[in-house]
């Protein structure tokens, strides 16, 4: 079941996002909310090595359940230049002006 779970999940991020839209070699955001529970742990890990093996630099980041970590690391990400970030959002709200600089930055959104 773990692994049909991650087949999904890369193959949502690929329907989602088009790698063709980010250039090799491009920095890609990863950004889960805590590190405890083995989904969250397996899916980040699995997006790692897809987006590796694509040839992008994925930077995968935990918040440990913390909304002012996961908002710091966000925009975090957005400052060293990544062209795409995929959130798995402990709460949206507070991540509102984060995601409109991604935006304005041209950095597509994935929300997870």
């Amino acid at each position: 079941m773990t692994k049909l779970r991650q087949m999904l999940t890369v193959a949502a991020i690929a329907l989602t996002v088009p790698l063709a839209a980010v250039a090799a070699d491009e920095k890609v955001g990863i950004s889960m909310p805590e590190k405890v529970t083995a989904r969250w742990v397996a899916d980040g890990e699995n997006m790692v090595k897809q987006f590796q093996e694509a040839g992008y630099q994925p930077d995968l980041q935990y918040a440990n359940d913390d909304i002012p970590t996961q908002l710091n690391q966000i925009e975090n990400m957005i400052t060293t230049g990544v062209k795409v970030l995929v959130i798995a959002a402990l709460d949206g709200t507070t991540l509102s002006n984060a995601l409109e600089n991604a935006a304005a930055s041209d950095i597509k959104v994935i929300a997870y």
